[in-house]
């Protein structure tokens, strides 16, 4: 009897930004989960690196944008009840990304918090190209995660709009976590915490693999733990009242699952009970919000749009820097060539008038030769 083909896995890592998403990605490659072909450079927001693929995230950005939505929308999410324009080009589009990205044909690992508003799409998508879904939900404290926000703005306000103050941060905690809990209402979903990632990570990691079937390399576990994670992954301190600032729902709903945590798992109908504590505020905010969100909504894009032409033209600059370089380095080389021509030109020149000179001397030579000869011709007597 043959044995079926396992089918690959691929486990997408949800949670909202600031919310440690990136350690838990970065833990997977200990597992050794392809990441993709081109994974987001580090920057002053994750100086260790997001772990995300660039791919991914671009599409994900212009998705949203084609759903009326951006990533840093604060309100309930729900894109299956929002149209999609031409829907097979999406879907063959992310579908190539699967293809040219992952090609070591083994497990992989998604991870972008823009993935908890659109997790139906892509479930769809990894489903249809034969990949078995697991789905990871990490958790952090939605002050710290709020807090974090308002630092990311602090250092880019053209850029991050929202966390003026921790209030904005947590609506937008709020946002992934319920898009994210809402869709694991028809699934289930394993649990990581940031705490234990930063406090125990091999604890965390080694639960996490086991709930996962996931097979751990021994030296890369050593290096994530001893090397990656260090006390600067942590970097608010925050007093009690900014605890207490939160709203109600998110703490409520962040203490539930917290405790679920140390079992690492969360069913469908827990996710379904924690999404509906989190659900009328946001409901609120929507209805409140509705025409400022669309507003909002549009002024992000036009900044998302004028950041990538600003990318592509230092894209392009760089790439005329480059074109400079070489051709100055061919210039050079030329140069050099010709000098060398021009030395063989002018030796070749020298040589050439010595050889003149000497066919005129063997020339006169010759002729005075003739002269004397046809003398003796007339005058046989001449000595």
């Amino acid at each position: 009897m043959q044995t079926a083909l396992r089918a690959h896995k691929a486990v997408i890592v949800l949670g909202p930004h600031r919310s440690g998403t990136s350690v838990v990605s970065r833990s997977l490659l200990t597992a050794g989960l392809d990441l993709g072909q081109h994974v987001l450079a580090p920057n002053n927001d994750n100086p260790k690196g997001f772990f995300e693929n660039a791919a991914v995230v671009e599409f994900n950005d212009r998705l949203l944008q084609q759903l009326g939505l951006c990533w840093d929308y604060i309100g309930n999410v729900d894109i299956t009840q929002r149209s999609l324009v031409d829907s097979d080009a999406w879907e063959s589009e992310a579908g190539e990304i699967l293809r040219t990205e992952f090609t070591q044909g083994g497990d992989i690992a998604l991870k972008d918090p823009r993935l908890c508003l659109l997790a139906p799409f892509w479930d769809k998508i990894l489903q249809h190209h034969g990949y078995s879904c697991h789905y990871v939900l990490v958790l952090r404290h939605p002050a710290e995660s709020a807090a974090s926000q308002s630092s990311r703005r602090i250092r880019d306000p053209s850029f991050h709009f929202v966390g003026s103050d921790l209030s904005e941060g947590a609506l937008m905690w709020a946002t992934y976590l319920h898009s994210a809990l809402r869709f694991l209402s028809r699934k289930s979903a394993t649990l990581a915490s940031y705490d234990s990632f930063v406090n125990q990570p091999e604890h965390a990691l080694t639960a996490l693999a086991q709930r996962l079937s996931l097979e751990l390399d021994l030296t890369a576990v050593q290096e994530f733990c001893g090397t990656f994670i260090d006390n600067r992954l942590r970097r608010h301190s925050l007093d009690q009242g900014s605890y207490d600032s939160m709203p109600h729902s998110c703490i409520e709903v962040y203490e539930g699952l917290n405790r679920l945590s140390s079992s690492n798992a969360l069913t469908a109908e827990l996710s379904t009970k924690f999404a509906n504590l989190l659900a009328r505020d946001l409901d609120d905010t929507s209805t409140i919000c509705k025409g400022l969100q669309r507003i909002y909504v549009a002024a992000r894009h036009t900044a998302i749009e004028s950041n990538l032409a600003l990318k592509n033209t230092r894209d392009e600059l760089a790439k005329a820097s480059r074109i400079i370089s070489h051709n100055e380095a061919n210039i050079s080389i030329k140069s050099a060539l010709l000098t060398q021509q021009i030395e063989q030109y002018a030796n070749a020149r020298t040589e050439l008038i010595f050889e003149r000179l000497e066919n005129e001397r063997l020339a006169i030579a010759l002729a005075a030769a003739q002269d004397q000869i046809a003398q003796w011709h007339e005058d046989p007597q001449q000595e």
